[in-house]
């Protein structure tokens, strides 16, 4: 069993680091395998400003684990600590390029070793171990109720940490609902969470990511540099006057709502739980929306633009994904039910689509469906042009088709008489003329 650590006073933190990362070999500058990563933004910023290190293959290895070691040194960079002492672990030797970072951690107060005298430097550290250590750090009170909506099993030693961090928002769950306590935390998510603690901690800095947590939350007048997540614990979140300058990652549910009112995101509008409203008004300007669950896309006195919303995922089976929003272009990259209630200026359906169900409201006009996979196509809307590049698309009669350029050796779409609606979207009936 582990010892309790002492609680420490909580520091002033500051951008002026070293190389927070110091256990690795090289700075690498964009790194190779960070582009789609989650963490990116960060990342790429903390690289940029000289504060981690990658390897000397171009690569950073967002997803690797970190021992205790070199969590200890990454803490003790972001809140400047360099106390002095010393300690007389088993393992820790003066010799150990981390003796002296163990040794300001100990005497600061936020992590001690185990029982058996050893501190077990190599050891990764897990993200129950984490949280203790940045919720001791940072002074915060224990609330063990915080950690009750978690589906895991959390230690008694970290519960009430767990639950503190979580509220300050230092670190947050998993889309499955767990907080992954006994996972060996990654270095991008020691990055992230410490990047936290500085950001909210020193009014000088501006935030490269907040993470959104509370029931109803709320964030305004703000310029993130990185990424926005709203928690899978968030019922409602309302973005107002915000510029997010990397992506936008929503991860609340089914019945959920997130609202963007005057938002701009640099990035990406990243959607990753089945069944939540998203809302767009005013002049909020977006990029694209990666849809990878069923979802809602509103407008309310919308004034901006959406350039793209790409379907990254199969969801065909578990509902609709309905853009209610005027669209520029919309991908189907794997196959979907889609129901377009807004003006789209071109829909594109990939191969690896096939099976995708298009409805067109009434009133609405597409100017491009470019079929590189069989589609069906129902509704009462407008289809300017029809690039049929696949065999087996079919539309309904009461779809209004202007033109159609059939691919050579393509099959010429089908009309279909009727069709009824049920599950994921409508179900074609073979009635064919």
């Amino acid at each position: 069993m582990r010892k309790n650590a002492k609680k420490a006073t909580k520091r002033t933190c500051s951008m002026a680091l070293a190389a927070v990362l110091a256990f690795a070999p090289v700075t690498v500058f964009g790194a190779t395998d960070t582009a789609n990563h989650w963490a990116n933004a960060v990342i790429s910023d903390w690289e940029s400003k000289g504060l981690i290190k990658g390897y000397e293959d171009g690569t950073f290895k967002p997803d690797n684990s970190v021992s205790r070691a070199e969590f200890v040194t990454m803490m003790n960079n972001v809140l400047k600590n360099d106390a002095e002492g010393t300690v007389s672990f088993t393992d820790v030797k003066e010799t150990d390029w981390f003796y002296q970072a163990v040794a300001a951690a100990v005497n600061a107060g936020y992590c001690n070793g185990y029982e058996d005298g050893t501190f077990k430097p190599s050891a990764t550290i897990s993200r129950a171990e984490a949280a203790v250590m940045i919720a001791n750090a940072m002074g915060l009170e224990q609330d063990a109720a915080g950690a009750e909506g978690f589906s895991d099993e959390i230690p008694v030693w970290a519960v009430g940490s767990v639950g503190a961090v979580v509220k300050a928002g230092y670190m947050s769950g998993y889309p499955d609902g767990t907080f992954g306590a006994a996972k060996s935390i990654t270095r991008a998510e020691a990055v992230s969470s410490l990047n936290r603690v500085l950001t909210q901690n020193d009014e000088t800095v501006a935030a490269t990511e907040v993470v959104l947590t509370e029931k109803e939350a709320v964030l305004e007048d703000q310029v993130v540099a990185g990424n926005v997540v709203i928690d899978s614990t968030v019922e409602k979140a309302t973005l107002r006057d915000v510029e997010i300058q990397g992506d936008l990652v929503i991860r609340c549910a089914e019945d959920d709502k997130v609202v963007l009112d005057n938002v701009t995101v640099k990035g990406r509008i990243i959607i990753e739980k089945t069944g939540v409203e998203v809302s767009f008004s005013g002049k909020t300007d977006v990029k694209e929306v990666q849809v990878g669950a069923v979802c809602e896309l509103t407008a309310d006195d919308f004034e901006g633009s959406i350039d793209t919303v790409r379907i990254t995922k199969e969801v065909a089976e578990k509902g609709d994904v309905v853009i209610d929003v005027p669209v520029d272009e919309v991908i189907v990259e794997k196959k979907a039910s889609v129901k377009v209630k807004e003006n789209v200026d071109t829909i594109q359906i990939a191969e690896d689509a096939e099976g995708s169900e298009l409805d067109i409201a009434k009133d609405v006009v597409v100017d491009l469906v470019k079929a590189d996979g069989k589609v069906e196509i129902s509704g009462d809307g407008t289809v300017k042009k029809l690039e049929a590049n696949a065999d087996g698309i079919t539309y309904h009669r009461d779809v209004t088709i202007n033109k159609t350029e059939v691919a050579s050796g393509v099959e010429a779409p089908t009309v279909v008489d009727d069709y009824v609606s049920g599950g994921g979207g409508s179900s074609l009936l073979r009635n064919i003329l």
